[in-house]
């Protein structure tokens, strides 16, 4: 069975924007995607590392919610296109759970700074991960599922059974640090909400 260490994770902004083509409006997900996640700290850490996780749940009873209006350029022309409203979420703070690969975290990994999400060169997505060494809940539950990951990953949280399923798809980058946010694919994603018998940190 794996292991997880678990992280309290504190953001000042976060866009974990959603693609979606043609639209104007770029929202936020309400959670912590796997590969996004885990492709920031692969990127901090220069190791391969695979992590989890969700905001908390007070958190999601009043989010702080920013819109920013943002006109990208056209390489080619240097033109701007049509100006996108992103969503942008205020005084995050959630739980980040990192694939152990010892029994605790070196002293230089038990803080972590790393950028998460959308628009880090406008300075969005600054995180803080303290960890936390209380010992996380690996027993099976039946429930709702906290957070996003691609199907293909289902093993590494115990999921045992998909008992109602919602399903979108990620980008995954390559797991190579070099590679990161430059190379990846779309993987069909189990998404929160799911209704799954998995390890009880990650189902409600």
């Amino acid at each position: 069975m794996a292991k997880f260490w678990e992280y309290k994770l504190k953001a000042e902004t976060l866009c974990l924007g959603e693609r979606v083509k043609k639209d104007t409006f770029r929202p936020s997900v309400r959670t912590i995607p796997s590969t996004q996640i885990s492709g920031a700290l692969r990127h901090v850490l220069g190791r391969e590392v695979w992590a989890i996780g969700y905001f908390d749940e007070d958190y999601l009873k009043a989010p702080k919610v920013r819109h920013m209006v943002h006109a990208p350029r056209d390489v080619a022309t240097g033109v701007s296109k049509i100006p996108l409203i992103v969503e942008m979420l205020e005084d995050v703070r959630g739980r980040v759970f990192i694939e152990a690969w010892a029994e605790e975290p070196e002293a230089e990994h038990q803080r972590i700074e790393l950028v998460l999400g959308a628009f880090r060169t406008k300075g969005l997505g600054r995180c803080t991960l303290c960890y936390s060494p209380r010992p996380v809940d690996m027993d099976a539950r039946q429930g709702e599922l906290l957070s996003r990951l691609p199907e293909e990953d289902k093993d590494k949280i115990g999921i045992e059974e998909v008992i109602k399923p919602l399903y979108g798809y990620l980008f995954k980058p390559d797991p190579d640090p070099a590679q990161y946010a430059i190379g990846g694919h779309y993987v069909r994603a189990l998404l929160e909400g799911s209704v799954v018998r998995g390890y009880a940190f990650i189902v409600r």
